[in-house]
């Protein structure tokens, strides 16, 4: 029996910014996980755990999600724009997936005094890839792969 765990193919993560393309679209930014729900038929409380990457998405729940931000946004927005493994995401900053974006910043780069935090220093308004991960998952601030 081989014991070399070298072979062993570990799961990558999946990082979710279904919470920050969200907020791109009117009908979502307000009462988005209610609305996204009512939209796909998935529960509010798993589109909840979905937007905060607190689960990895279900091949049904990545079409229902996509499907209802194509309907809402009338854009040909792909899964793995929203959901993908390593934060390996086809558009690299979320703000290039609305054209009528000039370039934002999430409300998470900003702190209660209006200052930028630490995580945002030195990103560009609509230069970041998620807000959970403003440089990308897995990338230093310095820009290079880890």
């Amino acid at each position: 029996m081989n014991t070399s765990t070298h072979n062993l193919s570990v799961p990558r993560p999946v990082i979710s910014r279904l919470s920050d393309i969200m907020s791109h679209i009117p009908r979502y930014s307000f009462e988005g996980s209610a609305r996204l729900a009512a939209d796909t038929g998935i529960s509010r409380s798993t589109i909840y755990r979905l937007m905060k990457g607190h689960r990895g998405p279900s091949a049904t729940s990545v079409r229902l999600i996509t499907d209802a931000i194509r309907r809402e946004t009338k854009l040909p927005i792909e899964p793995w724009d929203i959901f993908a493994e390593d934060g390996r995401f086809n558009t690299k900053f979320v703000c290039d997936l609305f054209p009528e974006c000039r370039g934002c910043m999430p409300e998470v780069a900003y702190d209660r005094f209006g200052n930028l935090t630490p995580a945002f220093i030195g990103i560009q308004a609509g230069k970041w890839v998620c807000a959970q991960y403003p440089y990308g998952f897995g990338v230093t601030m310095g820009g290079q792969w880890r």
